[in-house]
């Protein structure tokens, strides 16, 4: 028994480091292109959101909150610490090509986390607004669009959205 316990152990931390994702299967369906973006990004979206993200006119940036409160300026219910710049074109560029990339999304899995947003994008265009809220602790972010929220993983483009931030809020 006791020269067991070792690899029932180690069995064991093996097993747990897989169950934090869970895999869904949507494997072997073909992406095609709509309009330039993605089939799966189109449906996870929708075309109201991908054509503010495509085409703001303005991109603002915030600190905020990691918990959801009643009081102060808020964004999508968090409070707002800071209000960094609004992005450059080169900036918009840049977090528009990751946002509509399919490869950006680990669209198969689901994470079980503690979402908790550290910083906040409103893209604006016209009376339309979508706001990105990014939880670097879990690498995801959730789009808020006319009371509706869709969250996603975004471990695969961690590096180029960090350093966007990071570039805002110096």
């Amino acid at each position: 028994m006791w020269r067991m316990t070792p690899f029932v152990v180690l069995a064991i931390f093996v097993l747990s480091l897989f169950a934090c994702r869970s895999q869904m299967n949507d494997q072997g369906k073909e992406d095609t292109m709509v309009n330039g973006v993605s089939e799966k990004v189109m449906q996870f979206l929708g075309s109201e959101i991908v054509d503010i993200i495509k085409n703001p006119e303005v991109v603002d940036s915030y600190k905020i909150k990691i918990k959801k409160e009643n009081s102060g300026t808020r964004i999508a219910g968090y409070p707002v610490v800071a209000q960094g710049p609004a992005l450059t074109a080169q900036q918009i560029d840049q977090i528009r090509s990751v946002l509509l990339d399919r490869n950006t999304y680990m669209f198969d899995y689901v994470k079980k986390c503690l979402f908790l947003p550290e910083y906040a994008l409103k893209f604006r265009k016209g009376a339309g607004e979508v706001v990105v809220l990014l939880c670097f602790s879990c690498e995801e972010l959730t789009f808020v669009y006319n009371g509706k929220e869709l969250l996603e993983d975004f471990d695969n483009a961690t590096p180029k959205i960090r350093g966007l931030i990071q570039a805002l809020f110096r």
